[in-house]
């Protein structure tokens, strides 16, 4: 059986495990599969309150020829007829130096976060010494090597 991606909240991820166990059979092509299952309260209590105690994740089973993967990710949001997107923070890139560096470290780290977890969309906020967000930046997971390709900064 191979289990698609599943978004929960967090506090069901071990019943989830206990009724699954772990993942077995895979097409072995390397891709994930996907089917979304909705549980929890949408991080929403019955009076429409946020509740900061509450968190989704997406667990995804990814087969590689014998190699089975169980991965988890917290989800930050979704957006209606995009699916999920992450987001992020940065302070505000000021100079050539804060940009490359950015480039070079920084969206290594979110794209693969976002690759791996099946998240379509990045929102980086960029902020001030002070926490204020100046700036946000929306960015294509997909898009992000090209982004850095011809710098040469890395390449997935």
């Amino acid at each position: 059986k191979s289990f698609g991606r599943l978004c929960y909240s967090a506090g069901e991820m071990s019943e989830l495990q206990r009724k699954y166990g772990a993942p077995s059979g895979s097409s072995g092509d390397g891709e994930a599969h996907t089917a979304t299952i909705s549980g929890g309260s949408g991080g929403r209590g019955g009076s429409g309150a946020v509740n900061a105690n509450e968190e989704f994740v997406s667990v995804m089973s990814i087969g590689i020829d014998e190699l089975k993967i169980l991965m988890a990710a917290e989800i930050d949001c979704t957006q209606p007829g995009s699916g999920y997107v992450e987001l992020k923070t940065n302070k505000l890139l000021q100079t050539e130096r804060d940009r490359t560096s950015f480039e070079k470290h920084k969206l290594l780290k979110f794209w693969l976060q976002s690759f791996l977890a099946g998240v379509p969309k990045i929102v980086v906020g960029f902020r001030d010494a002070q926490g204020a967000v100046h700036e946000l930046t929306p960015l294509e997971t997909l898009k992000i090597p090209r982004m850095v390709r011809e710098k040469r900064l890395w390449d997935p």
